[in-house]
């Protein structure tokens, strides 16, 4: 059973000020944008490495700040950064059947 008072990984070793959370958060969502780039391609969904990351963001950040360091991953791909699996961004990539697979993988026409 996990405590209430239980600390993330990353907390615990390093100083709890307010522009450290926001560099941890930052970096979440850095290491999100690199790990998108690693792509298993396989039918109908390609696997990336977003589940591994959002995995360790999660057990080392916590819930508040691994939540936040995914929300601004997601926010930097709406507005327009190419941070998502194969270099995609915006706002209609988010949303639908193409959010799950990369560009590779579609059908061409």
């Amino acid at each position: 059973m996990i405590r209430a008072d239980t600390r993330p990984i990353v907390l615990a070793l390093a100083p709890a000020g307010a522009l450290w959370q926001v560099a941890l958060v930052l970096g979440a969502s850095a290491f999100l944008a690199v790990a998108a780039r690693f792509e298993i391609p396989l039918p109908p969904v390609p696997v990336t490495g977003q589940t591994f990351a959002v995995l360790i963001v999660g057990a080392t950040l916590g819930a508040r700040l691994g939540g936040a360091g995914v929300v601004a991953y997601l926010a930097e791909g709406a507005f327009g950064l190419p941070v998502l699996p194969g270099s995609a961004a915006g706002l209609a990539r988010l949303s639908g059947r193409p959010a799950a697979t990369s560009p590779a993988s579609l059908p061409r026409r």
